[in-house]
């Protein structure tokens, strides 16, 4: 006849066979749950390869640490010190749902194993006896119901159901998702629902120009796109990063804009970053492309002298190109002189409309003209590569009157009788606004 302690290794044995079933119907649903998490979020997201490796990772690092706990419970449950599965707990639970008295069973197994003792040995080993006869008679279906399996079965199924159902409807992205699941360190690119594409493309301007760049939305075309327009030289603090909106046109699918006054290069770009956390990608962009500016012709220093007549006795002025008005007195000689930024080919002063041709030399030019009336005067200049300087600044030249002498008549009186003499004295005053040399 087996003793008390085989009948409770041998209930132990089931309850521990139970439990792992429950247990691992359990694990099989939160498998399957994850399992549908994961590919949903991979549907809609398009992971990052370092959260796919790392959850990974994460995962293997959990069923590591399971394999051990599994391994140590093992050994305590082997050594009657895992105190769920102990026998002396067995035995009370046992005792609690097929014997009468609950606590049969542990005062049999105690004196079976000396740890009680009763007045007659005898007694005793009838109590034990027939309490190993009870316990032979033990269904361990009664003790250990399977409702419970059967009820964690039934979720499972659910659970599967809906994961094939889920994974039908969305066949194609969940294939995907799977496939980017199993390559984890492989970089995907989300897709996107339209495509940027510049129609300008790369450009040459001249400096100052005005530039319309056109782009073009391949796909579901979104209301508006942002333009950048990035120096190629940049330097943080000196220059600025330009960003425009750009609106859909009429024909549903190009975007422009008027870019002003270019006077440097760019980089330019359409782009439209996400706005809803859901979406997989983070901005769709346009690639680069490049606005290449030609310097135009400018003067670099310019200077205006200015030369009165003689008769004034005043010495020549000079007047720089900050000051677009020059006074000069009736009859005075302008002389222009000017640099370059670019080596000349042409340069012509446009004199109240009329294009007079300036002497040049290399990146010098020179031209004097002399004032009797108001004037006005632009210089146009024309470089070796045939580029013209943009908006000429006109110069006003605004004449200073010389006011006429005066003279005023003191003697002699209007009539007069001569003398003898036959002479006539004369005395007058003469007022001048440079004096006079001679009467």
């Amino acid at each position: 006849m087996n003793t008390i302690a085989e009948y409770l290794i041998y209930i132990r044995l089931a309850a521990i066979k139970v439990d792992i079933k429950i247990t691992g119907w359990r694990l099989y649903t939160t498998a399957l749950f994850l399992f549908l998490i994961g590919l949903m979020l991979e549907n809609v997201f398009y992971l990052s390869t370092f959260i796919r490796f790392t959850t990974f990772i994460t995962i293997a690092g959990i069923l590591v640490l399971f394999g051990i706990w599994i391994t140590i419970i093992f050994i305590q449950i082997k050594n009657d010190r895992y105190t769920p599965y102990r026998l002396s707990v067995i035995a009370k639970k046992t005792g609690q749902y097929a014997f009468p008295k609950k606590d049969t069973l542990i005062n049999a197994f105690e004196i079976e194993q000396n740890k009680k003792t009763y007045s007659s040995q005898e007694l005793e080993k009838v109590f034990i006896e027939q309490t190993t006869k009870k316990l032979s008679s033990i269904n361990l279906s009664d003790l250990f119901p399977t409702y419970r399996i059967e009820t964690w079965k039934k979720i499972t199924l659910v659970s599967l159901s809906v994961t094939f159902l889920a994974i039908a409807f969305t066949w194609h992205h969940s294939v995907s998702s799977l496939y980017r699941w199993a390559h984890p360190k492989t970089e995907f690119l989300p897709p996107k629902p339209f495509k940027l594409i510049g129609k300008t493309r790369h450009l040459n301007v001249l400096g100052g120009d005005n530039v319309t760049v056109v782009f073009e939305a391949k796909g579901t075309s979104p209301d508006s796109v942002y333009i950048e327009f990035k120096p190629i030289a940049f330097q943080v603090g000196n220059d600025s990063i330009i960003v425009k909106t750009s609106y859909l046109s009429d024909d549903r699918k190009h975007y422009r804009l008027e870019f002003k006054d270019v006077f440097q290069n760019y980089r330019y770009r359409a782009f439209l970053p996400s706005t809803e956390f859901w979406q997989p990608w983070e901005e769709i962009s346009s690639k680069y492309y490049s606005i290449s500016v030609t310097d135009r012709p400018s003067i670099e220093d310019f200077l205006v002298t200015i030369t009165p007549p003689s008769y004034t006795g005043l010495s020549a002025q000079t007047q720089k190109a900050n000051q677009a008005e020059i006074q000069a007195i009736y009859g005075s000689t302008i002389d222009v002189q000017l640099q370059s930024n670019q080596q000349l080919t042409k340069a012509e002063l446009v004199l109240d409309g009329e294009k007079k041709k300036m002497s040049i030399r290399n990146k010098m030019a020179h031209y004097s003209f002399t004032i009797n009336m108001d004037r006005e005067f632009s210089i146009h200049l024309t470089d070796k590569r045939g580029v013209t300087n943009r908006n000429p600044i006109p110069f006003h030249v605004q004449i200073i009157s010389d006011i006429s002498p005066e003279m005023t008549i003191l003697r002699p009186p209007p009539i007069i009788e001569l003398g003898d003499e036959q002479k006539i004295p004369v005395l007058m005053t003469i007022e001048d606004d440079f004096g006079f040399s001679n009467l």
